[in-house]
């Protein structure tokens, strides 16, 4: 049997050297600071798979809306108004998917398959799409367009949803574009 004293152990190495509390606060930090970047970056992700929703579903509506003048020399009113929405949950918009389809607005859908549109799933944002031949409208939530000359058929077609999960939808993520723009313009991103 050896006998090994303590401080010929130390120096062949028998005792480890085991963490100091400071080392382990940096470890810990650290892990702290890549967690919360890796938070960031999911979200940001998910809010921007959520806003792709939105612009593909816009883009579909106003190619439809071209499609249906072509056929009819009008664009379709799809929604009574601008502030009516389909699907109509807009108190649970942005968090909770909701299958298109669903009870809401009155011929709403009727009016979307009559467009020719729908989404492939659930959808987070809610949609309004008015038309008329003249006269003028404010897309709401800070958005507004200068229509054409009375006598002119235009429409203004939106998306809806509070993103930011707060619950009071005060202000919404709104996407609009117009028969008259073609971009599609944002107002309250990530809200």
């Amino acid at each position: 049997m050896h006998n090994i004293s303590f401080s010929s152990a130390r120096r062949s190495g028998l005792f480890r050297r085991g963490f100091t509390l400071i080392e382990l606060m940096i470890a810990v930090v650290i892990i702290g600071i890549l967690a919360s970047i890796a938070v960031y970056g999911v979200r940001k992700y998910v809010l921007q798979s959520k806003t792709a929703e939105a612009r593909s579903m816009i883009t579909d509506i106003m190619g439809a809306q071209e499609t249906y003048k072509t056929e009819t020399f009008a664009y379709l009113n799809v929604t009574p108004d601008s502030d009516t929405y389909y699907p109509a949950q807009l108190d649970t918009s942005g968090q909770v998917a909701v299958q298109w389809g669903g009870t809401g607005c009155s011929n709403c859908l009727e009016n979307f398959q009559t467009l020719g549109v729908s989404p492939d799933g659930p959808v987070y944002f809610r949609y309004s799409v008015v038309a008329a031949p003249s006269g003028a409208l404010s897309a709401g939530s800070g958005i507004t367009y200068t229509l054409p000359d009375p006598g002119r058929w235009w429409y203004v077609v939106k998306a809806a949803s509070d993103l930011d999960g707060s619950g009071d939808g005060v202000p919404y993520t709104v996407f609009a574009a117009s028969s008259e723009r073609s971009e599609i313009i944002v107002s309250n991103p990530g809200n």
